[in-house]
């Protein structure tokens, strides 16, 4: 499923199958630990959302949806692409899995690839190659040394919204378990990143790893 030998696995923007899919952001997290929204941290002149969303449409993503909770104010301010379509936590303080299910269900395209806004060093090239390893009602989830990233993942929309409204309703809110779920039943397959791209999955949490940065 990868790019030729000899080719670094992370370059592959020519390789994309066509899918279509749609991009979306989220961004409905406290930050309590960094103290500040982290949605509007500036990372080269832009904040942090506007810099994944640019990333998701230089990725090739047909529309953009960003999951924000109920009381966010992200939505209000000015200057936001007017592509993007914000949608509400269904459930307030639930954890990633609600904006998770809540984007699978506004979603057009029959695949998503959600990807947590607190991730800087994320690129194009890296979103590219997580595309081009999807099929036609099949998603991928990286693996780095043993350990799911969910919130950087392409999802099959009709079977994981249907297994998230399911795990859901019976008070289970680990994304984590969701891929797990699909790997199982084979709506979702594993890609083991490679060490060039273990860095692109780095996450801010804390004011000191935004400063390092």
């Amino acid at each position: 499923m990868g790019p030729a030998t000899g080719r670094d696995p992370m370059n592959a923007i020519d390789s994309i199958r066509g899918i279509p899919f749609s991009g979306a952001v989220l961004a409905g997290g406290k930050s309590s630990r960094m103290g500040r929204d982290k949605a509007l941290i500036g990372v080269g002149g832009k904040p942090l959302l506007a810099l994944q969303l640019d990333r998701l449409r230089l990725a090739g993503a047909s529309e953009f949806l960003v999951s924000v909770a109920r009381d966010a104010a992200l939505s209000t301010m000015p200057g936001w692409d007017t592509r993007v379509r914000w949608i509400e936590d269904p459930v307030p303080d639930a954890g990633p899995m609600a904006g998770v299910e809540a984007v699978l269900r506004a979603a057009i395209a029959g695949h998503v690839l959600v990807l947590a806004v607190d991730l800087p060093a994320m690129d194009v090239a890296f979103l590219s190659a997580l595309v081009s390893r999807t099929a036609p009602g099949v998603g991928v989830v990286p693996r780095c040394n043993g350990r799911w990233e969910p919130l950087c993942a392409v999802y099959p929309r009709e079977s994981a919204l249907g297994a998230a409204a399911a795990m859901a309703a019976g008070g289970k809110r680990a994304v984590r378990d969701l891929v797990v779920q699909g790997i199982a039943a084979g709506w979702m397959r594993p890609w083991e990143v490679p060490e060039s791209g273990v860095g692109k999955l780095a996450n801010w949490n804390r004011p000191e790893d935004w400063s390092a940065g």
